[in-house]
């Protein structure tokens, strides 16, 4: 873990599914649905008599890039107890009603751009921007000293629901929606409205954290997206003569990195800095997007995949590639 202490823990990961299982009938009963958000996992971590802390699910330290973020927790969260609360740091660009909800819309870009920065620049950008990172809440395993990772998953919200002090600015409890029969409608509606995609989570699931995919999670997205690390580059052609062509990317397994494909999609700028420092990029984390996934082994290809961005938040060790993977549990 990068610059994680000790103690630190990873948070609960869901595993992928697809859009068409959502109007599977009878499939998601007893489930709950929540917006997917665009931005950076986090925990907030309180020890008794001590100031909150944010780490990212790689084990980050984002405390000072956000000290606005530190002040509203410290108002909520318990000073006298230790409390863990699990959600996303992101830039809220627009909100939109669904249902008597509120649902926020991520500006991902704006997110990259503060939290992929040194703290001092996290701090100017977000004056840049006129807009302060949130906290987009989603769970909560410790509250009040009190272990709550062996509870299920609706109880848990009773708690936050019950704790949670709903006048903070940069605080936003997510919603949920309890119809599974509606869940793929829902879906599309969230799509519609620029909102990444859609978690499903089993009512009676545990929180387990060690940042493993759980099967009682689930994550539908627009465009596939995945975290891969970077292997090498292809020769540039063309325009790009002299420089870098394609990037190559692969999965972390325990006999090495995997190769999966190669990506462009990169901006002119980046595909420049790359190319004076080839070296320096090799092994650095990277989101890759496609609309469709193919084959039938286990591990399915990424069809005409793009390039991102670079991930500060996670490490290469994280980068599994279970976005791939034959959909057998859902």
């Amino acid at each position: 873990m990068v610059n994680a202490p000790d103690w630190f823990l990873a948070p609960m990961l869901c595993k992928t599914t697809q859009r068409e299982t959502l109007d599977t009938h009878g499939k998601w009963d007893g489930y709950i649905a929540e917006p997917k958000h665009d931005g950076t996992r986090c925990l907030a971590v309180r020890f008794a008599g001590e100031s909150v802390r944010l780490f990212s699910r790689s084990g980050q330290d984002y405390t000072d890039h956000v000290p606005h973020l530190v002040n509203e927790l410290n108002a909520w969260m318990p000073s006298d107890e230790d409390a863990i609360v699990d959600g996303e740091l992101a830039i809220i660009s627009d909100t939109f009603d669904l249902g008597g909800k509120r649902v926020p819309v991520t500006d991902f870009n704006k997110t990259m751009r503060v939290m992929g920065s040194g703290a001092e620049k996290a701090r100017d950008r977000q004056k840049e921007f006129g807009k302060n990172i949130t906290f987009i809440i989603y769970d909560i395993p410790q509250w009040n000293g009190r272990d709550l990772t062996g509870e299920h998953f609706t109880d848990r919200r009773k708690t936050l629901k019950h704790s949670f002090t709903f006048g903070s600015e940069h605080l936003f409890l997510n919603p949920q929606f309890t119809d599974p029969t509606r869940f793929g409608e829902l879906f599309d509606t969230l799509v519609e409205h620029d909102v990444e995609g859609i978690i499903i989570k089993n009512a009676t699931s545990l929180y387990v954290f060690e940042g493993r995919p759980n099967s009682t999670w689930f994550k539908v997205k627009a465009a596939v997206t995945m975290d891969m690390v970077v292997t090498g580059f292809t020769d540039g052609t063309g325009k790009y003569e002299g420089m870098i062509g394609a990037l190559e990317f692969g999965r972390y397994t325990d006999d090495g990195v995997v190769y999966v494909g190669r990506c462009s999609g990169m901006t002119d700028a980046l595909r420049k800095e790359m190319s004076d420092d080839r070296d320096s990029f090799i092994g650095r984390v990277v989101e890759i997007k496609s609309n469709e996934l193919c084959g039938s082994k286990e591990y399915r290809s990424p069809r005409h995949p793009q390039f991102v961005c670079f991930r500060t938040d996670k490490l290469p060790e994280q980068c599994l590639g279970e976005e791939l993977k034959q959909d057998k549990d859902a």
